[in-house]
């Protein structure tokens, strides 16, 4: 869980974290997304409100 998602980097090191610790990264999810379709999928993230929405 995380406030913001915009280039996916701390949800990337987190993966990497959990994989590399024996686990199984199932997503994560964030408050604010402000980042790109390809990363949302890749990492399986999901969120509550568009950052454009709030503009």
């Amino acid at each position: 869980m995380d406030d913001w998602a915009t280039t996916g980097n701390t949800i990337r090191v987190a993966k990497k974290f959990i994989d590399e610790n024996g686990a199984t990264y199932i997503g994560s999810s964030v408050i604010v997304n402000k980042s790109d379709t390809q990363m949302l999928e890749a990492l399986n993230v999901a969120w509550l409100v568009n950052f454009d929405d709030l503009v």
